[in-house]
């Protein structure tokens, strides 16, 4: 490969900002670099990660075929990749697929109702590809007009980014599909410490596990998805835009409206939003 076609962003480790924040750097090289346009495709992938072969003929061919086929440019292919390419046994079919599902975790000794990306299993695989809501982020593949339309806000550094772009692509237009019956690519992870999955945690000499991923640079992740709080209205620095759907939309199409309720009416997440949205910026004046 030539190197003159790669671009190469570096953060110090102790200073980056959270990974919204790099990948809304990482478009903005691209929408700045004149090798980019119209016709050209957008892939978002983990580092580990395996292909099969044709990968990228068979994800070209897919996404014209969906958008010919739905009658829209708006389409992303994503999902939860498994762990081998190609075609994947009947049995696990179903775990490619995630959709928006309600959670309810506790926030200042309160329950509050959130969504997180479930599993929802398939009763029927007649359709090669399933509608889902969930944007995974280790597979994600678009075309060129998402980045120059849609894109990452500069403003947020929070980790936990997938109940963010989910809700971002749908207020865009955008419909999310899964191919249930093929791996692209595999998702090449691995479990080590325990089950403490060695990219988030380290083991320490103690034996005790620290969290790589801490409050110190993105807020305190564990409740990073509240960072929607900020996007219901869709105005101001975090809007989308030439939004194509309301928000109150995305949790009516999905069946999750306590999620909506929820968030818009609980005080003090909204002053919890308010917190953290002054340190964001801060971060970036």
């Amino acid at each position: 490969m030539d190197g003159q076609q790669l671009t190469i962003l570096e953060y110090d480790v102790e200073t980056r900002p959270g990974v919204v924040k790099v990948r809304s750097d990482i478009t903005d090289a691209i929408i700045n670099n004149s090798r980019f346009g119209e016709g050209d495709f957008f892939l978002m992938i983990d580092a580990h990660s395996k292909f099969a072969q044709n990968w990228d003929i068979d994800l070209i061919n897919d996404i014209k075929y969906l958008q010919l086929l739905k009658n829209k440019k708006e389409i992303i292919l994503s999902k939860q990749c498994g762990d081998t390419p190609g075609q994947l046994p009947d049995t696990s079919l179903h775990e490619t697929f995630f959709f928006p599902l309600e959670q309810n975790i506790y926030y200042s000794s309160n329950p509050v109702t959130l969504f997180y990306g479930g599993q929802r299993r398939l009763e029927s695989f007649d359709e090669k590809f399933q509608q889902g809501g969930w944007a995974s982020c280790h597979f994600f593949f678009t075309t060129y007009d998402f980045v120059k339309d849609v894109g990452f806000d500069r403003y947020s550094n929070t980790f936990q980014e997938e109940p963010y772009l989910s809700f971002r692509c749908f207020v865009a237009g955008y419909d999310i599909y899964a191919n249930v019956t093929y791996n692209y690519i595999a998702h090449d992870s691995y479990k080590q410490y325990d089950g403490f999955d060695p990219r988030y945690w380290v083991k320490l000499e103690n034996g005790e596990h620290f969290k790589v991923f801490t409050s110190k640079h993105a807020g305190d992740d564990q409740y990073s998805n509240l960072i929607i709080l900020a996007y219901i209205n869709n105005t101001g620095r975090y809007a989308v835009k030439n939004a194509k759907r309301g928000s109150k939309m995305f949790f009516d199409h999905f069946k999750i409206p306590n999620v909506y309720n929820s968030l818009i009416n609980n005080k003090d997440l909204t002053e919890w939003l308010n917190d953290i949205d002054q340190k964001y910026s801060q971060m970036n004046p």
